[in-house]
């Protein structure tokens, strides 16, 4: 058995909030440039590659998009393992998941990264704001973060979200790698032949 660090040097960010607050919308919006009005909600995790525009100081970034329905929010802490940093999103029409934040952002830490790096997206601010933003200040301000009003449906600051999200996120040195077992099939003895 052989053990030998994972090749890929690209910082994983977990998407995180309640449901229907359009975490899933945000991404297909950053990747296809479009907005589906009718989006099913996810039952599962998905992920993409984002490649932010050529920038000295940004870095590619691996995204995954997590189930926010209370029964497959134990399945999100397997997504959290390695993840660099988590983008908490809270839909600004709705108090209740802007209360939900703590809730999300003590189960990331308690089950993720050593470091508590998050980034918040106030989403659907295309509509009437139904949540405080002196209370989204303070949030922020007690847990070190910035917050983006963001519109999945105009794009409204999804672009500025992820090349931020990419500037802050930590490289990933060799000593933050996680390790993996590369199995190898035992080299068969040479077989003598006798004359």
């Amino acid at each position: 058995m052989i053990v030998a660090p994972i090749k890929a040097k690209i910082p994983r960010i977990v998407v995180l909030g309640d449901t229907s607050v359009g975490k899933t919308s945000i991404l297909n919006r950053l990747m296809q440039g479009a907005f589906d009005e009718n989006a099913a909600a996810t039952t599962s995790a998905a992920f993409f590659f984002y490649q932010p525009p050529a920038e000295d100081d940004v870095q590619d970034l691996q995204i995954w998009d997590t189930a926010g329905m209370e029964q497959y929010r134990s399945l999100n802490s397997l997504y959290y393992r390695n993840a660099s940093a988590a983008l908490l999103v809270f839909d600004v029409t709705s108090p209740s998941s802007f209360a939900s934040l703590d809730k999300w952002h003590t189960d990331f830490v308690s089950n993720g990264p050593l470091q508590d790096l998050v980034v918040l997206a106030g989403n659907k601010s295309d509509l009437d704001f139904a949540v405080d933003k002196d209370l989204v200040n303070l949030w922020c301000e007690k847990h070190h973060t910035k917050c983006f009003y963001t519109s999945a449906k105009s794009g409204e600051n999804i672009n500025d979200l992820f090349v931020y999200l990419s500037k802050i996120v930590p490289s990933l040195s060799e000593s933050q790698e996680p390790e993996c077992v590369i199995l190898e099939k035992p080299s068969e003895p040479s077989k003598k032949f006798c004359c």
